[in-house]
């Protein structure tokens, strides 16, 4: 009986160990794997920090004081947007692309303008989508209702 039982435990032992062997060699290759995937990310940001930071060390004149303006005009707007979220995430870049406008016309109008299509296309595709729907719904409705022969 107790030779059974030792063959028993023997074989759940064995399978335990074999199962946990897999396991902590799955465990083992996970974080290689996580690090194979995350190190190019993390190099090329290191790698635009530093030349971010080459480029700050080197700017061109009169970059500073754009960019306090450009920077100030987000603040002006985060105050003026008190009480409503949507008016926090609204007016800060409002009033900061009006002050990189004045600094930056030419890519200020470009902007504009790519923005201004981009808009249109997503508008027209609303309003056709709105429209395929109303159909559909009006349709299955006209369906549904029996219109009595006066």
């Amino acid at each position: 009986m107790l030779s059974i039982l030792s063959s028993v435990t023997k074989a759940v032992l064995t399978t335990s160990l074999g199962n946990m062997k897999s396991v902590l060699l799955e465990a083992k290759s996970e974080p290689s794997e996580i690090y194979s995937h995350t190190k190019p990310k993390v190099e090329r940001f290191v790698q635009w920090g530093i030349d971010n930071y080459e480029y700050l060390q080197n700017a061109p004149p009169g970059f500073f004081p754009r960019l306090g303006v450009i920077g100030f005009a987000g603040f002006v707007g985060l105050l003026f947007a008190r009480g409503s979220k949507l008016k926090k995430l609204v007016y800060p870049p409002f009033f900061m692309g009006l002050g990189a406008s004045v600094y930056y016309p030419q890519q200020a109008i470009t902007f504009a303008q790519v923005s201004g299509e981009k808009l249109y296309d997503w508008g027209l595709q609303g309003y056709i989508i709105a429209e395929d729907l109303w159909k559909q719904h009006f349709q299955k409705v006209r369906d549904f209702i029996v219109f009595p022969l006066v």
